[in-house]
């Protein structure tokens, strides 16, 4: 068993129901097949408009 980390970040579109992710990463990162611990998977919904502050001020990098 593999413990991991995932975090989503979307807008609410009812009372408690989650909309489109915004954003969002995978701790450890998933590369050839097995977890990486010195990566972290970032999803973006918007590549040419990316939320940056999800990767400096909750992933802490730059």
């Amino acid at each position: 068993m593999f413990e991991y980390l995932i975090c989503i970040i979307c807008p609410f579109s009812g009372e408690y129901e989650p909309g489109e992710p915004e954003c969002g990463f995978l701790f450890p990162a998933f590369t050839d097949r097995c977890g990486d611990l010195n990566h972290v998977n970032v999803y973006q919904k918007s590549p040419d408009r990316p939320h940056m502050e999800l990767i400096r001020e909750i992933l802490g990098a730059e």
